[in-house]
């Protein structure tokens, strides 16, 4: 895993994609930039939970928002604005507060 400060070089780099990526499971794609994240953050877990929700929208927006208390919120819109069509509460080890709190 790289270090909270290559993670957020590598993603200042990400803007457009010039390949989108199939999810094993086909559920979805996604670009080389949330690919970037995926191998950087070790976070194949997480793409894993999304495509465990088989959402219909054609476009969607997920976000993970840790807390300093361990928990955290994965959320999903189909655009900026609208409301949450999945928001699902966890309680997180230690350790993923410790990778994904960045801002």
């Amino acid at each position: 895993m790289e270090t909270v400060a290559t993670i957020k070089s590598n993603l200042a780099h990400a803007i457009g994609t010039e390949r989108y990526i199939k999810h094993f499971t086909g559920a979805f794609v996604f670009t080389d930039g949330v690919h970037q994240l995926r191998e950087d953050a070790d976070a194949g877990w997480l793409l894993d939970l999304i495509a465990s929700y088989r959402r219909k929208e054609v476009f969607q927006l997920w976000e993970l928002t840790v807390n300093d208390n361990h928990t955290a919120v994965l959320t999903m819109q189909e655009d900026t604005g609208m409301p949450y069509l999945v928001e699902k509460k966890y309680i997180t080890p230690i350790f993923l507060c410790l990778i994904l709190s960045f801002t």
